[in-house]
């Protein structure tokens, strides 16, 4: 299920990268991540392997190119798929759920969510800890991540938190 959101904006124009399969099309922020791999690497995975190849392979969408694989869900399993074509497209409206496990499938394919950083795990390690900060928040307050998400765009606590992990971790260490 959705924890919470980065965005859920409907009427703001941005540049997507669409990213086609043989099967399948999807459309991402620039900076979103998602699996790009070799596709001699792997052809199906368990989700054991899948969740190695999250935290290892995520690049943002911008990076993706014709004859890398993403991963995608097909007849019950999670297998690499090669990427036949990558445009660029501006579309109206940008919406970037976040779930617990930190991944989601969009269009049949296997995303991160999360933009920003180009690293999963440590993004995922940091929104885990927000979002129990954010629980201890709820219990005094009374006032949920969600019911935050109402009236801001990036939560405070996100905002600073993308900040920090920039200068712990410079683009120039990935």
């Amino acid at each position: 299920p959705v924890e919470t959101w980065y965005h859920r904006i409907a009427d703001q124009h941005i540049e997507y990268v669409t990213i086609k399969t043989a099967d399948t099309k999807l459309s991402l922020s620039p900076n979103h991540l998602l699996p790009l791999i070799n596709c001699d690497q792997v052809q199906s995975m368990s989700s054991n392997g899948l969740g190695q190849l999250v935290n290892h392979h995520s690049k943002f969408a911008s990076r993706a190119t014709v004859g890398q694989c993403v991963i995608v869900h097909q007849n019950g399993q999670f297998v690499a798929a090669p990427i036949e074509r990558v445009d660029r497209e501006t579309k109206e409206g940008i919406y970037s759920p976040i779930t617990s496990q930190g991944t989601l499938v969009v269009d049949g394919v296997h995303v991160s969510c999360f933009t920003t950083l180009e690293n999963h795990w440590a993004q995922h390690t940091l929104h885990s800890f927000i979002m129990e900060m954010y629980r201890v928040f709820e219990r005094f307050t009374g006032v949920t991540a969600a019911d935050m998400n109402e009236f801001m765009d990036i939560p405070v606590p996100m905002k600073i938190a993308m900040s920090l992990a920039n200068l712990i971790m410079p683009e120039s260490m990935y």
